[in-house]
């Protein structure tokens, strides 16, 4: 046999032996370039264990693949001992160096490619790599807020150990449940160390460019995986072997890694949408513990990689979990069909272990004869129940991991409802368009004014049509990976893996379109299955529906491994392949024509500077609230307050000061987080003065902020206030404020400027104001020690016009207090009584338990004693566990008169309206229960005098829609004489309201006409001709608007009620 050498002499000339003329130089670089595949092949096979030892089994092959298959195998083989065999006689001496040669190669099999995904995440986000230490991918609005997640887990694990979810660093006092926000808590744990040494930004940025690099990993080992193993009919393993599935799976992962849906989520600031690292390495497990070998471990495995995906994205992990039971369902049809031939698990894992051998891998003893009678002894459902026992055994596992976020969970959802789905209405908004699909991102440097000019820069066109394309709803797969997708599709088509990939894709392609299809901006109508996902308890929350895509690429990946696989296939079989099938010049090729298809550079980026006036608030080591203006509470659905990215700055700088701030960012929320601060007198005076000049719509408010100027009273109440919260610096960013609002600040508090730092401003506030002690509710000072759990009444109470005596009436098992308790021992005074019989209320005090009080239905003073505790917080978290509650309907004196028309209702009702940037809420309570449809404009609903029970409900959206205001009035007119029509608007209620309407609404009684008032809130109850002017009517420009008649209710049940609170020795 001739044996060529593959090393070169000083001189270059290549040594043959003298047995044989010498081989031409073209056959031998073929030969060369086949034996290294080869060799390094040999040693994967041989060498490797898990995903190494992957076999097949030809058993259900067809007589046509067979020949294919055994074809291919003897030209394998023969190359391989032309390659490898040598007369044992006269060893190579260069064996030695060609084995460690042989050690590297299998190492770059796994390495290189990561390095190579490296390099490209530094290169594809240029010029992030310039600016390391200082600016972030984005735009301002999401990246400082996910910054801070770094420095705020880091500041809970490791700077002051707490509750990572329970933060009261932002939204203080009441603070917020990150477990409703896109909190990255596996991102922030993998920083600390990085921050240590780099600081918060450069962390963020490494952590973001691992994403690229370790998504791309996983999806290259999950193409490996399914390339080794074709598909479960077929068992094809072996067919693209060895170093041969290295660049088809490079290329698989090359896009899942770098597909522009990812650059834009990062160039959106968006790093948690970035971080789908995770989900190759899941599915990859996945696909192994569903096989007849797969093992426990695999599962393990699959749990662990899942979890992780839930800590660093939880959406994800939710999209993650439908593949999942898609995989599972397949894997136990399989085994069912299986076991219906009497082929058992085992027997199909020997026949996997076989076929490999046959290809160079490692020769399996064969069965031990024990087990083999084993096996057969085992009845057929063995091996149904094993994939089954698999799967359970992996939502266990990820049961367990996610623990802690379901803890965090589900007692805010068991109390304040089903918020976790607030704000998902405007899913079209960043639903894919199919037209979309067509065309490169906006990102493109080339080709991106292609769709800007196509989508008007994502606003809407004249003809009506609206094709967003801004905020990451763009999804481009590019003609490149869509070819080789097919081509993959096609070369699998026999197979039933092949056939999952590409359903998988197909259903996660429409669910990326969302509600309906839109083609181009326009809306076609035609349902798609993004509702019917929306329906299930976890996927109501989702608003975006493109986020979908990750699992496309996902789907689409191994697609196109198996696509690009064809070049290596011809490659192998091939003598003197063509340039076009060299996989080298088809890698070089085929990968420039998808990264050019994604390209998205030059990455936009955002500053993360921290301005330097904050370093004197930092320079100050005690613990206090530092107030930002103008202030801002954001969630995924609307801001609260200033409308601005300043918002998310704001909660960046923390980061840099690390005090507490009064302002936010979550993604979902109860209402009662943004209500606590909109409400109170002072903020409400703050916000209303900046939303007056923001828009020139508020002619009304600012006409009614002129109406209303500060007295002594709200200088007391706001000093209190500041007082009460710890504020001791207040930071005013004039170039995002109106001059006015700077101005209220120094008529409201006794404040000094600090210093100036170009359009910023810092001021102390002078002296040293005690904190009040004395808590009467029914005054606003009242408001700030209400935590959750607790309702006020109205101000038409409070001024007569109901019975009842100002109260806060507790709704829930447990309500929430704020004190300012001294760290010495001090005694809690509450002037209270029950509704219930047999009620007793357990104190809890930051957390422990300091005793059990009973409560009378009597009204007296319940005093329980707070021992001295040095570490005693700011503010103390006091919680009243009670053992009762009484049915609303059952509690009080009714019937109630309702307002002053001779009507009187047996059921309590509270009406609460707010405009859109006071709350966004029409809410209308019957004994406790919402019966509003809580829409823009006007919501009413009508009751029957005599039992309350609900005639109608229906909302008019007057702001929107000119013929409302019609439908309105003849709405009103059909309802009977006497009956009971409560009425709120909601977001904004008066653009389109006209005379028609308000004439119908004073025929209830109202008076209140918000005609040219915008975005104001009105709540109203009145009668069915009702004299003018008799209603219940309140209608506010600052705060919502709330009217009362019997008990201020808005939960079924009531437990206790509470009119003053002393704290002191």
């Amino acid at each position: 046999m001739m044996i060529v050498s593959t090393r070169r002499r000083r001189s270059g000339r290549r040594q043959t032996s003298n047995l044989q003329p010498p081989t031409p130089r073209h056959s031998i670089a073929s030969h060369r370039k086949t034996q290294a595949i080869h060799i390094v092949f040999v040693c994967l096979a041989i060498g490797g264990r898990g995903w190494h030892n992957r076999g097949v089994d030809e058993g259900s092959m067809t007589p046509d693949d067979r020949r294919q298959s055994e074809g291919l195998r003897q030209v394998r083989s023969s190359r391989l001992a032309r390659a490898t065999d040598a007369p044992a006689a006269n060893p190579n001496p260069g064996a030695k160096r060609a084995g460690r040669s042989l050690v590297v190669r299998r190492w770059s099999v796994v390495f290189g490619p990561l390095f190579a995904y490296l390099a490209l995440s530094l290169l594809l986000t240029w010029p992030l790599a310039a600016h390391f230490g200082t600016h972030v991918p984005g735009d301002g609005i999401d990246d400082p807020a996910l910054a801070w997640n770094l420095w705020w887990v880091k500041h809970a694990l490791v700077d002051r150990p707490q509750n990572p979810f329970a933060c009261d660093w932002q939204f203080w006092p009441i603070g917020i449940n990150l477990a409703f926000y896109t909190l990255t808590l596996l991102n922030g744990v993998l920083s600390i160390p990085l921050q240590v040494v780099f600081g918060v930004t450069a962390a963020y940025n490494v952590l973001l460019l691992s994403s690229f690099v370790i998504g791309g990993s996983g999806a290259y080992l999950l193409c490996r995986e399914v390339l080794r193993c074709r598909d479960a009919e077929t068992r094809r393993c072996g067919e693209v072997a060895g170093s041969s599935q290295v660049l088809p799976a490079f290329f698989g992962g090359l896009l899942y890694a770098f597909a522009s849906a990812k650059l834009f989520y990062a160039a959106l600031g968006q790093g948690n949408i970035a971080s789908s690292q995770w989900i190759p390495f899941a599915a990859l497990y996945l696909l192994r513990m569903a096989r007849p070998d797969g093992r426990l471990r695999d599962a393990a495995l699959a749990a662990l990689f899942f979890v992780f995906q839930a800590y660093a994205e939880l959406t994800y992990a939710s999209f993650l979990a439908l593949w999942a039971v898609a995989w599972g369902l397949l894997a136990i049809l399989r085994a069912v069909v299986h076991a219906g031939r009497g082929a058992t698990a085992d027997e199909k894992q020997v026949g996997w272990i076989r076929g490999l051998s046959r290809f160079g891998g490692r020769r399996q003893k064969p069965a031990d004869p024990e087990r083999r009678l084993r096996t057969a002894s085992r009845p057929k459902q063995w091996a149904i129940l094993r994939p089954i026992a698999r799967f359970a055994l992996l939502a266990l596992l990820v049961a367990a991991g996610i623990a802690p976020i379901l803890a965090n969970m589900l007692p805010d959802l068991r109390t304040e409802g089903d918020f976790f789905t607030s704000g998902g209405g405007f899913a079209d908004l960043f639903s894919a368009d199919l037209a979309g699909y067509a065309l490169p991102t906006q990102l493109h440097p080339f080709l991106g004014g292609v769709i800007r000019e196509l989508a008007n820069n994502s606003a809407a066109k004249s003809d009506g049509s609206f094709w967003p394309v801004d905020k990451g709803q763009h999804i481009y797969l590019g003609y490149t990976a869509l070819a080789l997708a097919l081509i993959g599709l096609w070369r699998g088509r026999r197979g039933a893996e092949t056939w999952f990939w590409a359903a998988s894709a197909l259903a996660f392609f429409l669910l990326t379109l969302g509600p309906s299809l839109r083609v181009a901006g326009r809306d076609l109508g035609l349902p798609l299955p993004f509702d019917l996902i929306a329906q299930l308890p976890v996927f109501k929350g989702n608003r975006y529906p493109s986020r979908y895509s990750v699992m496309l690429l996902l789907s689409v990946a191994p697609l196109v491994a198996h696509g690009f696989a064809i070049w290596d296939l011809r490659f192998a079989i091939s003598d003197q392949p063509s340039p076009i099938q060299n996989p080298k010049s088809a890698i070089v090729l085929l990968a420039a024509l998808l990264i050019f298809e994604h390209l998205s550079t030059p990455l936009p980026l955002f500053d993360l500077t921290v301005p330097a006036l904050y370093e004197r608030i930092a320079a100050q080591p005690a613990d206090f609230a530092l107030l930002e203006l103008p202030l801002g509470w954001r969630n995924g659905a609307r801001v609260a307050g200033k409308q601005d990215i300043l918002i998310m700055q704001q909660l960046w700088y923390q980061t840099r000061h690390g005090k507490r701030l009064l302002g936010g960012n979550t993604s979902r929320n109860p209402e009662f987080k943004f209500q606590y601060f909109s409400e109170d007198p002072t903020l409400a005076r703050l916000i209303a003065t900046t939303n007056a000049a923001d828009l020139p719509q508020h002619t009304a408010l600012a006409a009614a902020l002129a109406d209303q100027p500060i007295g002594q009273a709200e200088r007391v109440a706001a000093r209190q206030w500041a007082a009460f919260l710890n504020i001791r610096y207040v930071m005013v960013h004039r170039h995002k404020s109106p001059p006015q609002l700077e101005t209220l600040l120094r008529d409201l508090l006794p404040v000094r400027l600090a210093a100036e730092d170009g359009a910023m401003a810092l001021y102390e506030l002078a002296g040293d104001s005690p904190r009040p002690q004395t808590f009467a509710i029914g005054t606003e000072a009242s408001r700030m020690i209400l935590g959750e759990g607790w309702q006020l009444a109205s101000d038409g109470q409070r001024a007569g016009v109901a019975a009842q005596p100002p109260a806060a009436y507790g709704q829930r098992r447990e309500v929430r207090l704020l004190l300012p308790l001294e760290r010495s021992a001090t005694t809690v005074r509450l002037y209270a009584w029950s509704l219930a019989p047999d009620q007793h209320m357990t104190v809890t005090l930051d957390g422990r338990v300091i005793g059990s009080i009973p409560v009378d239905q009597t009204p007296g003073w319940l005093v329980f004693d707070a021992l001295a505790d040095p570490l005693r917080p700011l503010l103390s978290d006091v919680r009243l566990r009670l053992t009762a509650l009484a049915p609303a309907a059952q509690v009080g004196q009714g019937p109630w008169p309702v307002g002053r028309t001779d009507v009187r209702l047996p059921a309590s009702i509270l009406a609460r309206s707010a405009g859109q940037e006071v709350g966004d809420f029409g809410h209308i309570y019957v004994n406790g229960v919402d019966v509003s449809p809580n829409r823009r404009g006007y919501n009413l609903v009508a009751l029957q005098r005599v039992d309350a029970a609900l005639l109608s409900a229906a909302a008019f959206d007057t702001h929107g829609d000119p013929a409302a205001s019609g439908r309105l009035a003849a709405w009103v007119a059909s309802l009977p004489a006497g009956a009971v029509v409560a009425g709120v608007v909601r977001d904004e209620g008066s653009f389109n309201l006209n005379y028609e309407a308000v004439a119908a609404l004073r025929s209830l009684g109202v008076a209140a006409d918000l005609r040219g008032r915008f975005r104001w809130s009105h709540a109203f109850v009145g009668a069915v001709g009702a004299q003018p002017a008799t209603a219940l009517d309140a209608a506010d420009a600052i705060r919502p608007a709330q009217v009362t008649v019997g008990l201020p209710l808005t939960e079924p049940g009531v437990g206790i009620v509470l009119q003053q609170v002393i704290v002191g020795p």
